[in-house]
């Protein structure tokens, strides 16, 4: 008789584990699967990854227009350097030469 209940105790043991294991499986497997589960997880990690490189990018492009404005509004050689570059001014009395690139 005491043979027959360990047997039994063993059985019902080893179901509850079975249903416990597979309960945890299949959690696992719904949250993996799910509408906002693992796969948004996944998709809000690559946005967030995304969005911070841009982030850092618009950080860096903004200490340069700083500069730039900062450059602008207190020092003339500055400003006069981006005007001969950018819209090709000469000053008065100068003369400008231009050298064609394929010879």
């Amino acid at each position: 008789m005491g043979l027959v209940r360990e047997w039994l105790a063993r059985i019902r043991e080893k179901k509850s584990t079975y249903w416990f294991q597979l309960s945890v499986f299949l959690l696992i497997v719904g949250i993996m699967l799910g509408n906002k589960g693992f796969r948004g997880l996944l998709r809000n990690y690559t946005e967030r990854k995304k969005l911070s490189s841009e982030w850092s990018r618009l950080k860096k492009e903004e200490a340069d227009l700083a500069y730039r404005i900062h450059s602008f509004q207190n020092q003339d050689a500055y400003l006069e350097k981006i005007a001969r570059q950018e819209l090709g001014f000469v000053k008065k009395g100068e003369l400008e030469y231009r050298f064609n690139s394929n010879p």
